[in-house]
């Protein structure tokens, strides 16, 4: 009986965890050489049109449009519009007033981010407002100084759809804000530099998204699921159209202070992914598969990745279960996937070149990782809120 228990976890760790774990390590050890491949200047500057969808962002969106000012890139080359979406605030007077281009939207029926985009860009194209390229941010966010040039170095450079490094606006220094800070270290910075060194495509964040005009015209934004920014990669996966990654531009944003008040958000994520992954990346699967497609292969695969805390929990378990069955194949095992996901955080957190209070977050992994594969969990099985929901912000300064 010992024997048999032994046997089946050791299949459950090789089959359900070894395989995360040995993805998360190719991308950890190719990461270092996509970061090197930056695009040399670019001869041509281009117009931007920078896409900020708000929903009664009053309080934070001067921050933004402070950034954008401040952007190292020809005023006359950019700009900033905004779309008003459903707003009960004072949202669209303080775009106008630091010299947005506004739009109000009134559509309670099709509320949301993907709706609102989809109708300002419709608007802007009816205004006679074309653009050599469009960046889309959230109305929390700053964006690094470069971010323009950045885009428009990978623009030369033959990409028409590029991702910028989205990561957490310190505003409290709270142990959510960092724990935030070291997973996104790892999805939106390690994960999209090992994919560019292999030649795939970085994926899309939903903040700090970049997109050719011509990506623009032929696709619009057809997409206003919960995970939007996945529905909207895999489309163009589909279509032949690799996204690239600007590790130097960086988009910080706002996160909710306390996991308590994230719970929400991230279980929008994870349906959205889960809803994703059944309607667009199984299908586009199977088409990978018979057309031999490594980029849409592996835009489809890193759908079935879970959160990195479910691998980590169920090694845990593992190695529990070896320890209490004295089976030393099944815990020496269990151990190893652990170190190796371990190194594949430290590894992550260095070539992110994060603060001291990302690594210092790790204290409260533990927590962290039991909350996160319970989001997932309540993904999988149960009832998610599928509107658009202003997530809950601090009216603070930035802390360093």
């Amino acid at each position: 009986m010992t024997a048999a228990a032994s046997l089946l976890v050791l299949i459950l760790l090789l089959a359900l965890v070894a395989p995360v774990c040995l993805y998360c390590l190719l991308l950890t050890g190719v990461a270092p050489f996509g970061l090197r491949r930056r695009p040399p200047a670019a001869r041509v500057l281009r117009r931007f049109a920078v896409l900020v969808p708000a929903h009664n962002e009053e309080a934070v969106l001067g921050r933004l449009l402070d950034s954008l000012a401040a952007l190292d890139y020809p005023p006359e080359l950019v700009r900033v519009c905004v779309v008003a979406d459903n707003c009960t605030d004072g949202t669209a007077a303080v775009a106008r007033a630091q010299g947005a281009l506004v739009v109000e939207r009134r559509d309670l029926e099709r509320s949301g981010k993907g709706y609102a985009l989809a109708w300002l860009l419709a608007e802007l194209e009816r205004m006679g407002q074309r653009f050599d390229a469009y960046v889309i941010v959230d109305a929390d966010s700053v964006l690094s100084a470069n971010f323009l040039h950045a885009m428009n170095r990978r623009l030369e450079a033959g990409a028409r759809a590029v991702q910028a490094y989205y990561t957490v606006l310190p505003v409290r220094g709270t142990a959510a804000e960092r724990l935030r800070e070291a997973a996104l270290a790892l999805v939106h910075y390690l994960r999209p530099a090992g994919k560019a060194a292999l030649g795939l495509s970085c994926g899309l964040k939903g903040n700090g998204m970049c997109f050719d005009r011509s990506v623009v015209v032929r696709f619009g934004w057809p997409v206003a699921g919960l995970a939007e920014d996945v529905e909207m990669h895999l489309l163009l996966v589909a279509a032949g159209v690799r996204v690239a990654f600007a590790p130097e531009a960086v988009v910080w944003a706002e996160m909710p202070p306390t996991l308590s008040g994230a719970r929400g958000q991230n279980l929008r994520w994870e349906a959205g992914r889960l809803t994703a992954l059944r309607r667009q990346a199984l299908p586009l699967l199977r088409r990978a598969l018979v057309r031999r497609d490594l980029v849409a292969l592996d835009a489809a695969l890193e759908q079935l990745v879970p959160p990195l805390s479910v691998p980590v929990l169920l090694s845990g378990l593992g190695l529990v279960a070896g320890v209490l069955l004295r089976a030393p194949v099944v815990a020496g095992t269990a151990a190893a996937i652990v170190a190796l996901l371990a190194l594949h955080v430290l590894a992550g957190l260095a070539l992110a070149r994060a603060p001291g209070r990302a690594y210092r977050a790790l204290a409260m992994a533990p927590l962290y990782m039991g909350w996160k594969a319970w989001i997932y969990g309540r993904a999988l099985v149960g009832r998610v809120e599928r509107r658009w929901v202003r997530t809950a912000r601090v009216e603070r300064g930035i802390q360093g």
